[in-house]
């Protein structure tokens, strides 16, 4: 029902992008096809259906079906606006859950009444079993006062999307550890502010500053955990996610349906998780407690093998809980197996099209200088008017055949009119009854002197070559919609045998919303390259035409019908370079349009291009990879000097402070070197490729990581070489503020590059130096 429901929003959404309101959107108006999806009709209906006065509610046939999915504000003749059609829509699926609409009477007047009256009674009355969350949202899609129902059919769609939750995959799982980083960035800042806190009110409470620092600092650890775990609970029980969750698109839910969990099994499942990561820093601390109790002057005596067990047990307690994750059983981990929950992924939402800047069709023909206008020797031979349109210009497409642009006054629209020779075969039946919208609409034909025409509605925009040679090319996240709505077109067309005769991306004209319409009609201006052999087979005429249309969208230029199949020169998702380069034929290639749909259906809820949500991610997956890198480089510039005294000699000492600060960071440069990006960029689904979309080569990798991490290396090194200056006999007063400096401009550049990479996920400055893009795998 959700599926369906989509789908009718799907076509709705396009109606409201043309200021068109449906105002009669109910089950009767929405057509099944064969291939299960829903189809809106009947836009006939745009004014409002009530009258006042029962009469009319008696004496109107056509309002008789439609009060049961009629909006308030349709009942009360208020004036109109999308919202409406929100409502209907909700009603609608409302009805396609329980069997009923949520309002029904012994008459219309009655079921009008309570309409007005009444808020929607829940679909749980009825059913029972149905999910809360999906009540929910229903009947806020109901609701009687326009303010608190949802604005838009956009955000009635988001919220049906995040009821499809998809399981999260093993690939997903960086996800997941993502998510609990950025979780673990944020609360680091505010628990020690936490810890700051105490050790303050424990200094009020006691005089003595070490006994104080210390008891506060054991009483901030339990406090810490506590506050994890009230984080959790509260976050994951009102908003089904944590901070970080939300930011990668994932949700806690039950572990047997879409539906949030208890407020028990969130405090259970976060209880677990937080002692188990926490566990060896609570053991340590206990100890540490009795300690300071034994101790007559409130002093502790630790050692590295205790603080090794109270910080490195944070990874093995993660370790020890993903130790059950299963592919059968959704890879839950033990506190989710305990407390019946599971952690889900919302479906990546679809880019909105951003308008193309196409043509116009007096401007396409203009510029193109297709157009026979007024004055020409071609348009001394076309007529003035036909049918009642009048001709503005004509465009010859063969010898004997015209495309003639004429205007529909009556109504306002332009029109395409195909002027063929009399003896010429009549348009097929099919092809005129045809009403999907990838084909420009039949309105009318006849006969004029020797000469018989077929009128269309006129296509928007321009041809997808003329777009190209515009826009030079598109990117993948526009070039998708336009092959999911060309295939589905090339394959109905198969079916029911209105293919046109001939084939060419001409043919193909781009809406500026990024909608294809497929034309039957081929200028005589054509690219005759690009016209495809009409000997073959009608699924293979079709897979050609897609393969050109995603080589010249792509690329920006077309290639030889003879040339080999080669991997397309754009950088594209990996999922995405599967499906082209089946399309191309470089590997297993397509020989039916239903595999290729199926492709793409099953790619239509993975990223088409990086966002910042992703790239959030991977930096926080980077940062935790770094920060025990950068522990060891401080602990090592510390402890050396310390450990060899002066009598080792200057050099000496300041080579080996210097060493970590070089060499750590430098295999850290590296290893991202070898791993092309790191292990971040896989573990959150992302790879690192070159203008070509392939992978980037050593070198493009060496130079992008230089670019980043070049400039902190310096600084690091100066600002771990400038302590080793000083002494007590060789006092630097300007030494703290140059030390101090440095640190603050390390900390700039890195706020920098972030901000840099947020803002330009794809491609930051250290990936245009590199001539490198960041995909979606």
């Amino acid at each position: 029902a959700i599926a369906k429901t989509l789908d009718i929003i799907d076509g709705l959404l396009e109606a409201h992008r043309l200021e068109v309101i449906h105002r009669d959107v109910k089950p009767s108006n929405c057509f099944l096809e064969a291939d299960g999806r829903v189809k809106v009709g009947d836009f006939g209906l745009a004014k409002s259906l009530v009258k006042k006065g029962s009469a009319n509610l008696t004496r109107t046939g056509t309002f008789l079906g439609t009060p049961y999915f009629a909006s308030p504000e349709q009942v009360r003749g208020e004036p109109l606006d999308p919202q409406t059609d929100v409502y209907s829509v909700a009603a609608t699926l409302y009805y396609l859950l329980t069997g009923r609409p949520p309002f029904h009477g012994s008459d219309a007047a009655s079921t009008l009444a309570r309409i007005v009256a009444d808020p929607a009674p829940s679909m749980r009355t009825v059913r029972p079993e149905l999910p809360k969350a999906l009540d929910r949202v229903v009947l806020k899609g109901l609701e009687r006062d326009r303010r608190r129902r949802y604005q838009d059919l956009t955000e009635l769609r988001e919220a049906l999307v995040a009821l499809l939750p998809r399981q999260v995959s093993l690939r997903g799982m960086g996800f997941r550890l993502g998510a609990y980083l950025l979780d673990g960035i944020l609360g680091f800042f505010v628990l020690h502010l936490f810890r700051l806190i105490v050790i303050g009110l424990a200094g009020l409470l006691w005089r003595e500053w070490l006994p104080a620092a210390t008891l506060g600092s054991l009483i901030a650890i339990p406090g810490t955990v506590a506050l994890w775990i009230g984080y959790f609970t509260v976050s994951e029980s009102v908003w089904h996610c944590s901070l970080g969750k939300f930011v990668l698109r994932l949700r806690v839910a039950q572990a047997d349906g879409p539906e949030p969990p208890s407020v028990a099994s969130v405090l259970l499942r976060s209880t677990i998780f937080v002692l188990m990561l926490h566990l060896g820093t609570l053991i340590i601390t206990a100890v540490y407690f009795y300690r300071f109790l034994s101790s007559d002057n409130g002093t502790i005596d630790a050692n590295w093998t205790e603080a090794i067990l109270a910080y490195g047990w944070a990874p093995v307690g993660a370790l020890l809980l993903a130790t059950t994750m299963r592919r059968a059983n959704g890879y839950r981990g033990i506190h989710e197996l305990l407390s019946e929950t599971r952690v889900v992924q919302l479906p990546w939402p679809r880019k909105r099209p951003t308008p193309i800047s196409t043509l116009g069709w007096f401007l396409y023909l203009k510029r193109s200088k297709k157009l026979a206008g007024e004055g020409s020797s071609h348009m001394e031979n076309l007529p003035k008017t036909v049918g009642g349109f009048a001709i503005r210009g004509g465009m010859r497409l063969s010898r004997q055949e015209y495309m003639l642009l004429g205007e529909d006054s009556s109504l306002g629209r332009k029109v395409a009119i195909l002027l063929r020779p009399e003896a010429a075969s009549p348009l097929d039946p099919k092809r005129r009854d045809l009403g999907r919208i990838t084909r420009p609409r039949w309105i009318a034909g006849g006969k004029l002197k020797n000469e018989q025409w077929d009128a269309f509605l006129a296509p928007q925009g321009c041809p997808l070559p003329d777009l190209i040679a515009s826009e030079r090319k598109l990117p993948w996240s526009e070039v998708r919609p336009m092959l999911e709505q060309l295939a589905e077109e090339l394959q109905s067309a198969c079916e029911d045998g209105t293919l046109p005769a001939s084939l060419s991306l001409e043919q193909l004209w781009v809406q500026q919303n990024g909608r294809v319409q497929l034309t039957d009609w081929v200028p005589e201006a054509a690219n005759s390259a690009a016209q495809i052999n009409l000997e073959a087979a009608p699924e293979g005429r079709c897979l050609e035409l897609l393969r050109q249309v995603v080589v010249l969208s792509l690329e920006g230029q077309t290639r030889a019908a003879e040339a080999p199949p080669e991997p397309i020169r754009a950088p594209l998702p990996e999922h995405a370079r599967a499906i082209v380069d089946r399309l191309l034929g470089i590997r297993d290639p397509y020989t039916e349009l239903s595999a290729l749909r199926s492709d793409l259906a099953a790619a239509q809820d993975s990223p088409t291009e990086v966002d910042a949500t992703l790239r959030a991610g991977q930096l926080a997956l980077s940062a935790a990879g770094m920060a025990p890198c950068l522990i060891v480089m401080f602990a090592l510039g510390a402890l050396l000097p310390s450990i060899l005294g002066p009598e080792s000699g200057y050099l000496t000492v300041t080579g080996l402070a210097l060493a970590p600060s070089l060499i750590i960071p430098l295999a850290w440069i590296i290893w991202v070197l070898i791993t092309r990006g790191g292990l971040s960029f896989p573990a959150m689904g992302l790879a690192l490729v070159d203008a070509n979309g392939q992978p980037a080569s050593l070198g493009q990798c060496l130079v992008r990581s230089a670019v980043m991490w070049l400039p902190i290396v310096l600084l690091l090194s100066l600002a771990v070489y400038l302590p080793t200056l000083f002494n007590d006999s060789n006092p630097l007063p300007w030494f703290e503020y140059c030390w101090l400096g440095c640190w603050v401009v390390v900390l700039l550049v890195l706020l920098v590059y972030m901000l840099l990479v947020l803002l330009y996920p794809g491609r930051s400055l250290h990936d245009q130096i590199a001539d490198t893009y960041v995909v979606p795998r």
